[in-house]
């Protein structure tokens, strides 16, 4: 069972206590995972190491409207490869509900499944 670290940073938060200290709350109460946005605070991953949560996924947020994200696809790749994530969600934002043409629609369609394929293909470790 994994948490969203968002929700470990709401209970540090409102309870006035460290990052590690509510994950540390977090894994008592039995979750064994933790899903990690790729800009994750470097200290916060290693005390989620340190507990023992597995690495469940990696979150990344990429507006595919706004053409191609190359820097922010590689720092994802990058981010779970060296933090040995095998699996992602990918946020990719809606859609400007006016003023995006269907071939507009169709090439953020392409890069997010161009992405996915990318990230399919990666040989990672397991944690």
């Amino acid at each position: 069972m994994s948490i969203f670290c968002d929700h470990i940073e709401s209970v540090a938060r409102l309870g006035g206590i460290s990052f590690a200290e509510a994950a540390l709350q977090i894994k008592e109460i039995g979750f064994t995972g933790a899903d990690v946005r790729v800009f994750q605070k470097a200290e916060e991953i290693r005390a989620l190491d340190s507990l023992g949560f597995e690495h469940a996924c990696a979150i990344t947020d990429i507006d595919y409207s706004k053409g191609d994200q190359k820097e922010l696809e590689d720092r994802t790749v990058a981010f779970m490869k060296e933090h040995g994530y095998d699996r992602l969600l990918l946020v990719t934002g809606l859609l400007p509900a006016e003023g995006f043409s269907k071939a507009q629609i169709e090439e953020a369609r392409e890069r997010i499944a161009a992405f996915a394929t990318r990230v399919k293909n990666l040989e990672l470790r397991k944690t």
